[in-house]
């Protein structure tokens, strides 16, 4: 008798997904599809139909919900021992087993239907891809508690007298420091883009937007049309922004409400959410690396953001495969939170060395060329304003090329590798070199001309936070840095 089997006849019962997974599905599908079907049931009707993208995108969504269903019914999942254990399918029968000190992360997300009937989705990841090892949607909260003591219980180590069974408290965010984070941080881009996909799907369920648009100008007093279209497009764009601003505050507040971030032994343990509540778990000894990063807005309020990843991990989705650690930081208590997860990290003693003088020279060529390019254009074409436009981006180039030099720096101290850049939004890299999984230099063509290279390094972590460079280095210190990490990488770090 082969493993499967013996583990068939003698590993405990496994459990079943909760009977309100179906119920879930169908909220999901119809918040996820309920625009698309108002315009499916307000176009059948018309001359033209329904477009192809419409029936596309629905045939898909029933298949996806029939998946879910064939899932319900099928999916049984445990714990035995040492390892998670997932048996699903129908036709094609599936047995999966993940060691259960290679679980990297847990993730709990509940929305307000799931809470209704006190259930969760559990999002299980291992460092061996960056997407979910396993899916658990939908199990009783209680459950998912002690699946979650099955798995970290062997990572957890006593807490002192009278702590909180949860963990000791590093962070609690306020609803004014989430305001605050909401209103320094605009999304206006995201806006801008939702917009234009509206009138996109204006135009392909047969509205005339832009005949809307056209009639609106001809209706404008003779001789104050161009005048009027300055004003119109001035109040647009100070909408856009106002609607973003607001926007970016109530997206912050929604997600990061009741922001808390504990820590238990070896784990951090990370809880937010107002409408839909996340809960992740992350070994601390999984962080591959720590970013702070501020804007410009929060620069001058002496305010910050920490992010980190770990080994595989997508984390949070909204922040692009990253996890937001504190949503807003006063700087002075930087130090000390950074020591939570590195203790031996002393960021006041930190003193970065600058990049190559001539980054300078190459920043500026860099921002110079699409000038140039662009105003070369407009003069074939015929137009004299260029010059001035010109001159000003010459002057605007100069700048931002020194600021930007100003900013670049990096440096080794200890075990860790700090990198700094970042113009409009400053970013501080910390990065354990036991941590590093490659190093590379590169050299474009300016650089190879300027004697200049860019130091890349990259680490297992997801996201944004899984590569760090250096640009415009000297040439000889990027060969230098280039041997020492090399050599701390192989080594795990030790002895630099």
């Amino acid at each position: 008798m082969d493993e499967v089997d013996r583990d068939s006849r003698d590993a405990p019962r496994l459990d079943r997904l909760h009977g309100a997974t179906l119920l879930v599905e169908v909220v999901r599908f119809a918040k996820s599809w309920a625009i698309p079907l108002v315009l499916l049931l307000f176009v059948a009707g018309r001359e033209q139909g329904a477009p192809w993208w419409l029936w596309l995108g629905l045939f898909g969504a029933g298949s996806s919900f029939l998946a879910t269903a064939i899932r319900f019914f099928t999916l049984r999942y445990g714990v035995v021992g040492d390892r998670l254990i997932i048996r699903s399918g129908i036709v094609f029968r599936q047995n999966r087993t993940i060691p259960v000190d290679r679980i990297q992360n847990l993730h709990l997300k509940s929305g307000v239907v799931h809470r209704a009937f006190g259930v969760v989705d559990v999002r299980v990841e291992t460092a061996g891809t960056g997407e979910a090892e396993a899916q658990l949607s939908v199990i009783k909260a209680a459950r998912a508690e002690t699946f979650r003591g099955q798995v970290l219980g062997g990572r957890r180590e006593p807490g002192s007298p009278g702590e909180d069974d949860r963990g000791e408290l590093v962070r609690r965010s306020r609803l004014g420091e989430l305001l605050l984070a909401g209103a320094t941080e605009n999304r206006i881009l995201v806006l801008v883009a939702a917009l234009w996909g509206l009138f996109e799907i204006g135009q392909d369920t047969g509205f005339d937007v832009e005949g809307m648009i056209n009639t609106v100008g001809d209706r404008l007093p003779g001789g104050a049309a161009a005048p009027a279209a300055v004003v119109a497009l001035a109040v647009l764009g100070l909408t856009f922004f106002g609607l973003g601003w607001i926007a970016s505050i109530l997206w912050t507040v929604v997600t990061y409400y009741g922001f808390t971030l504990r820590r238990r032994g070896r784990d951090l343990r990370k809880t937010h959410g107002l409408l839909t509540r996340f809960e992740s778990t992350i070994p601390v000894a999984r962080i591959q690396a720590v970013r702070l990063e501020a804007s410009l807005p929060r620069r001058a309020l002496n305010v910050l953001q920490v992010l980190a990843s770990t080994a595989g991990s997508k984390a949070d989705d909204h922040q692009g495969g990253t996890s937001v650690i504190a949503p807003l930081l006063q700087r002075s208590e930087a130090d000390d939170f950074c020591r939570v997860v590195y203790p031996d990290m002393r960021l006041e003693d930190v003193r970065l060395e600058r990049v190559h003088p001539r980054a300078r020279r190459r920043g500026f060529i860099r921002l110079l060329i699409p000038g140039v390019v662009l105003a070369t254009v407009f003069l074939v074409r015929g137009s004299t304003w260029p010059w001035v436009a010109l001159a000003l981006w010459v002057a605007f180039s100069w700048v931002l090329a020194r600021a930007r030099y100003a900013i670049l720096g990096y440096g080794v101290f200890d075990r860790f590798l700090v990198a700094r850049s970042g113009v409009w939004t400053r970013k501080l890299w910390i990065v354990p070199q036991e941590k590093l999984q490659a190093v590379r230099v590169e050299r474009g063509p300016l650089q190879r001309v300027l004697g200049l290279a860019t130091l890349q390094v990259s680490t297992a972590g997801g996201g944004a936070l899984s590569g760090v460079h250096i640009a415009d280095m000297g040439a000889p210190e990027a060969d230098g840095m280039f041997e020492q990490l090399s050599r701390a990488a192989a080594r795990g770090g030790s002895g630099v």
